[in-house]
Parts: structure tokens; C-alpha cells; sequence
């Protein structure tokens, strides 16, 4: 268990470090999903989300005041350039990328991170 409270801020910037895509369930609630598969929640990630659920009023009103910019119909050129800013740093993935076979177009989302 956590010996101190965690503001909510930080716990999302903790879980998204290790991998966890975070967004706001149809329920109200703060869901997470990892970005890779496969992968199993540690004892203090699960602390973690357990702060940020104790939480979840002000968890939500950060994750809702997020911009994502969803790109729709890029050229794989042009998702490369994000991908570039999503290893910086400067931008992170929100959910997953979808190529387009038949178009050779690319769509994506992705959150500007706050410095």
C-alpha cells in the first residue's frame, strides 16, 4: 500500500509510463488498458489505480480536459513524423493505429504532453 496520498496528475502520469492507456468509461470511471498485450498489472501499479480511483472525480476532469488530435486518412509518411514525436516524448498514443490496406492511409490519435 502507498504510505502517502497521490494526486491524481501524477497517478496518471505513473500508469502511462508503464504502458497503460488511461480513458473514461461510458461509467464515469477511469479505465486502463495496456498499449502492448500480454502485459500484467504489478502490486504497485494496482496501488496505483487504487489511489487514482479513490480519486476518480478530479482523474476524470483532468482526462476530459486533455486535447487529442485524432488524424484521420494520413499518409504513412505523415504517421511516421507523429511517431517521431511520440518516441520525443512531445506526444504520446492514444488508443491504437489503424493502416488502411486498400488506401495505404493511416489513422491515429494522439495527446500533446504536457511539459
Amino acid at each position: 500500500m502507498l504510505g502517502f496520498e497521490l494526486d491524481p496528475a501524477e497517478a496518471i502520469r505513473m500508469l502511462r509510463s508503464w504502458g497503460l492507456d488511461l480513458f473514461v468509461g461510458e461509467d464515469g470511471v477511469v479505465h486502463g488498458r495496456f498499449q502492448e498485450t500480454g502485459r500484467r498489472m504489478t502490486v504497485e501499479m494496482m496501488e496505483v489505480v487504487d489511489a487514482l480511483h479513490a480519486r476518480n472525480e478530479e482523474a476524470v476532469a483532468l482526462l476530459r480536459g486533455e486535447v487529442t488530435e485524432e488524424h484521420k486518412s494520413v499518409t504513412v509518411e505523415e504517421a511516421m513524423a507523429l511517431g517521431e514525436k511520440i518516441k520525443a516524448g512531445e506526444m504520446s498514443l492514444v488508443g491504437m493505429v489503424h493502416y488502411h490496406q486498400g488506401t495505404g492511409l493511416v489513422d491515429m490519435t494522439v495527446r500533446k504532453v504536457k511539459a
